[in-house]
């Protein structure tokens, strides 16, 4: 399993993005099957994303779910 790296703040760009379009952490959170404490440390960047949440992520904020 690959991490991503970004440049600060974008990946806390597209868990809002995602989460805006999802309607909630616990949306979200159902929708790519994680808890909201993990949603949490992805959007404030203590965690690194895997590839496939980053393919999740990128489905739901581009709202093709």
């Amino acid at each position: 399993m690959r991490r991503v790296k970004f440049y600060k703040g974008k990946q806390n760009w597209l868990l809002e993005k995602a989460i805006a379009k999802a309607g909630s952490e616990r949306k979200l959170g159902a929708i790519i099957k994680t808890s909201r404490q993990t949603i949490n440390n992805y959007r404030r960047e203590h965690w690194l994303l895997s590839d496939d949440k980053l393919k999740h992520l990128a489905l739901i904020a581009s709202h093709c779910y």
